[in-house]
């Protein structure tokens, strides 16, 4: 299954690895947020990249907002598992994402990640989900911890917990929000 699918999640793009489309019925939904858990040091974070190269190798554009203070993204990580450099941004938000609206706000840009943003409120999520509606964006948010029922954006309308297992050769896609599956291995 390596094409866009209408599903009950919406339209969903594409990451080329039949499994994971599989799980997502399709693939990221389109004009939503999905929420991620996924501590650093996992790999879950791995997880996005098929998808990124998707949408930049159709010429569209993506934005990466990472949110630690003292870490960095590695863009040649993302350029070898096939995103387009050309079509991918990266940003930093350390205290905020009010800096980032203007790069929000924008239709240019078809999937966004915020990455563990160290602020995020209930009012921002609603303001993503509002930007996504409107611009047919696909906004990951990803946690620096595993999800709860308890916890969480109440905007997201998946919410997943991923994280890499090299004894499994594999990830582990825990569904804690908008997916009938609630536990899987993904053998890729």
């Amino acid at each position: 299954m390596t094409h866009k699918a209408e599903n009950l999640l919406g339209s969903g793009v594409a990451s080329k690895i039949s499994p994971l489309e599989e799980l997502l019925g399709g693939g990221l939904p389109v004009r939503a947020i999905t929420e991620m858990g996924m501590p650093l040091g996992r790999q879950g974070r791995d997880l996005l990249l098929p998808f990124l190269a998707e949408v930049t190798g159709t010429k569209q554009m993506a934005l990466w907002i990472y949110g630690h203070a003292d870490m960095m993204v590695y863009p040649p990580t993302f350029f070898a598992a096939g995103v387009v450099a050309n079509k991918m941004v990266f940003a930093q938000a350390k205290d905020s994402l009010q800096a980032m609206v203007p790069a929000l706000t924008s239709p240019l840009f078809k999937m966004i990640v915020i990455d563990a943003p160290q602020k995020f409120t209930d009012r921002d999520g609603f303001f993503l989900r509002n930007q996504a509606e409107a611009h047919d964006q696909r906004i990951v948010l990803i946690r620096n911890y595993f999800l709860s029922n308890k916890c969480g954006s109440s905007w997201a309308r998946l919410r997943i917990n991923a994280w890499g297992d090299s004894l499994e050769d594999g990830y582990h896609l825990v569904a804690v929000k908008g997916l009938i599956l609630p536990w899987r291995i993904l053998r890729i």
